[in-house]
């Protein structure tokens, strides 16, 4: 890839970082939950149980007292609330109201647009809940990213152990000692099994594996925060998401700092990761006890993450690694993935939103992603092998 290639990719992530800044201002106003309607019809919810005053089976919140025989346990697993509960009703309520409402005005007026658009509650669009889980697309596509890593995680592991054996294979055979006594020559020194060359084949390891196997713990868990999230919107499991987040996002700007950093400066690449630990805690510590904040938040992960993925191409541009076309590619499609967060639509059928989609696409980039640490195991265990056999010339 050329210089010029390069500069293309870093105008399109910094494009990017700003649209998503601009979409972070428009902050969290919801229009469904501020209207009179649903505020009524969530106080009466909770005087008598249901969100009509009529009292419909469909519009009783089962999770109220007296509603019904007993709560269903999918929402009593979920920790619905009674008040939790009449909100999701009143929201379905009053959207169902509004599109009839819009409906009849189309066939009085006779037009082809209703004019009816979806309002949003609480920053969320109206989800249909599947067994207490609010946004079950989401969640699935969560668990997804969760197994794909997990999965990712063995073979990386599998490789590094098949790694080892080939190169123990490799370097298989008789003593060097041994060998030059064949010759006639001299017994004298350690051969490449010797107590010092054995030293020297533990340096025949990959340097990173701590690097790639915190990445796959940390994304893991992120991924299972999210799925928790996406089951339950609350205080807790919000805060929990975000930060299971963050952590991941400081992580990999650390990882490739130590990746750039520790062949030239293990101090350096030690200093990096204390830097970006102590950026981590400062911020956590700022949403957490001064003010979760939202727009913050999404700016500095999306500094952040246009950081990373700069940092990454140019990196791979200069040492012209073996399988930086796999880096450029994944870098691409990650970050063209970001733009269904632009795409923010009402759920397809009440499941799937734009949100949802964003968390199917980076499956199968998960796999991408570990496919370049596996080439970047077999380049540097290349040069390594190379460096021990000069040594045994």
């Amino acid at each position: 890839m050329s210089d010029v290639m390069v500069m293309r990719i870093s105008r399109i992530f910094l494009r990017l970082l700003w649209v998503l800044a601009l979409l972070g201002r428009l902050g969290h106003a919801s229009e469904g939950d501020r209207s009179a309607w649903f505020q009524q019809c969530h106080e009466r919810c909770l005087a008598t149980g249901c969100a009509t005053a009529a009292g419909r089976d469909n519009s009783c919140a089962l999770a109220c007292p007296g509603t019904g025989p007993s709560t269903p346990w999918a929402l009593q697993l979920a920790l619905w609330s009674c008040s939790d509960d009449c909100k999701y009703h009143c929201m379905h309520q009053q959207e169902a109201g509004r599109l009839q409402q819009a409906q009849q005005g189309q066939a009085q007026a006779k037009q082809a647009d209703i004019g009816y658009t979806v309002w949003k509650y609480y920053g969320k669009w109206p989800f249909i809940r599947v067994f207490g889980a609010q946004e079950i697309a989401s969640v699935l596509f969560s668990l997804g990213n969760l197994a794909a890593h997990l999965h990712c995680l063995y073979r990386f592991l599998s490789y590094l152990r098949d790694t080892r054996i080939s190169q123990s294979t490799n370097h298989m055979g008789p003593p060097s000692s041994v060998v030059r006594a064949q010759h006639g020559q001299a017994r004298h020194g350690p051969g490449p099994y010797d107590s010092g060359a054995a030293v020297r084949h533990k340096d025949l390891t990959y340097p990173y594996t701590w690097i790639w196997l915190t990445y796959a713990a940390l994304h893991s868990n992120a991924w299972l925060c999210s799925a928790v999230f996406h089951t339950r919107d609350t205080h807790t499991t919000e805060r929990f998401d975000y930060c299971a987040a963050d952590a991941v996002v400081a992580f990999s700007l650390a990882a490739i700092a130590v990746r750039i950093l520790q062949p030239r400066s293990r101090v350096a690449a030690a200093a990096a990761c204390a830097a970006v630990a102590a950026g981590l805690v400062l911020h956590m510590r700022y949403m957490l006890t001064v003010k979760f904040d939202y727009g913050w938040n999404m700016k500095l992960c999306l500094c952040t993450g246009v950081v990373q993925a700069v940092a990454w191409a140019a990196w791979c541009h200069a040492v012209r690694h073996p399988y930086r076309q796999r880096m450029y590619t994944c870098l691409l499609l990650v970050h063209a993935a970001m733009l269904l967060e632009v795409l923010d639509f009402p759920p397809f059928g009440g499941y799937l939103d734009a949100h949802a989609l964003w968390h199917a696409t980076t499956i199968p980039l998960v796999y991408m992603f570990y496919g370049f640490v596996h080439g970047d195991v077999a380049w540097v265990m290349a040069e390594k092998r190379l460096q021990y056999s000069k040594t045994l010339d």
